[in-house]
């Protein structure tokens, strides 16, 4: 069950992260967190039955070296990987569920089958990358490149403007890298689709 819920992106999430500029170039960075959905229907909160379980797990985490706080992240209790983090100053990180058909269940058989395991699960790299990563541009870098068991949309955003991306990732590298700014755009929004094509009628976020 620890193992399960430590690799439990590879399975199944949804989320919604939004990175966007004000006029005073003031960087913005948000995201919500769906983990659960259709797993199970709580009848008394009418809400997603995984979901109520997983709310009191909600902490935040402080990781530190040398006495000196390097990131925090917002994540559940146990959960070893990183799905939201900041590292102050620098830059803010959010992750979404990528859908496809080649999802994250042919790299977790991969990893499990010790077929494969030159690659990371997509919430270890980014804990690898607040660690190891000084600056905005090497955290771009890093997760535009890193090979993943999983696809997934990272999300970043710095402290100086038009400091905003969304890399879009394929198990083996980038399908696309949005800069915040492109197209005179001063907000990025990305769900669980390609931000380049059309969502399904059920799902227009």
């Amino acid at each position: 069950e620890i193992v399960l819920y430590n690799i439990f992106y590879e399975i199944f999430t949804l989320c919604t992260s939004i990175v966007a500029e004000d006029q005073n170039g003031k960087i913005l960075h948000g995201r919500n967190l769906d983990f659960g959905l259709l797993l199970g229907w709580d009848m008394i909160n009418n809400t997603w039955e995984l979901s109520e379980k997983l709310r009191p797990l909600i902490t935040q985490v402080n990781f530190t070296q040398n006495g000196q706080v390097i990131f925090r992240t917002t994540t559940f209790a146990g959960y070893i990987g990183v799905i939201t983090g900041v590292r102050p100053g620098v830059f803010s990180i959010s992750m979404n569920e990528r859908y496809g058909l080649k999802g994250g269940y042919i790299g977790l058989i991969e990893w499990i089958f010790n077929i494969n395991r030159n690659q990371s699960f997509v919430t270890f790299a980014m804990r690898d990358m607040l660690t190891t990563s000084e600056t905005y541009d090497q955290a771009v870098k890093f997760l535009a490149d890193v090979k993943l068991t999983a696809p997934c949309y990272y999300i970043l955003a710095g402290p100086v403007s038009k400091q905003g991306v969304i890399i879009t990732r394929s198990r083996n590298g980038s399908d696309d890298i949005k800069p915040l700014g492109k197209d005179n755009l001063w907000f990025l929004i990305e769900t669980n689709y390609d931000n380049w094509k059309k969502p399904p009628f059920f799902d227009d976020r």
